[in-house]
């Protein structure tokens, strides 16, 4: 199934609209991919069009800021308006989609590992009534997690090596 997306009208930070932005690494944009928006195609990289097909809610519209397709990216003035305001239009998000590419055989431990050890961490922070986790850096107990030797840190590691974490 193609994606497809309804370009919104511009919006106005001020009144608070209800959305979400997607954070992502354009990737390579050829071959680009077509996605119908507003009745016509646009051409997208195989990641933007990866992370749409995933991120569609099956039984309702979600309304996503993604930049490759809220700004004319041949307008260069709008361009650098809007990139001087990225700040402002992520942090008013409702919740920010970090997209990291497709699943692969180690994702879902390597998650799951990260996972579990956040929440030490969250559990951490409440027990000693930390406020943040500069506090919690101090910390000079262990925390429960695999020994070097397991397979799960090569997994690991294989997920924060994704574009993604070394993006500017």
């Amino acid at each position: 199934m193609r994606p497809s997306c309804y370009a919104l009208n511009t919006l106005l930070l001020t009144k608070k609209p209800a959305y979400e932005a997607l954070s992502y690494v354009w990737g390579p944009q050829n071959p680009s991919h077509p996605v119908q928006c507003n009745n016509d195609n646009l051409a997208v990289g195989g990641n933007l069009r990866d992370a749409l097909r995933y991120l569609r809610k099956p039984d309702a519209p979600r309304v996503l800021w993604i930049d490759r397709i809220a700004i004319n990216q041949e307008d260069m003035a709008e361009r650098a308006q809007q990139v001087s305001l990225m700040g402002d239009i992520y942090s008013s998000a409702s919740l920010i989609a970090i997209w990291l590419g497709t699943t692969d055989d180690s994702t879902e431990p390597a998650i799951g590992l990260l996972h579990g050890l956040g929440g030490q961490m969250i559990e951490y922070m409440k027990k000693h009534n930390l406020k943040s986790y500069l506090e919690a850096q101090t910390i000079k107990d262990h925390f429960q997690y695999s020994s070097l030797e397991d397979p799960i840190w090569p997994a690991v590691r294989s997920l924060l090596q994704r574009p993604w974490f070394s993006r500017v």
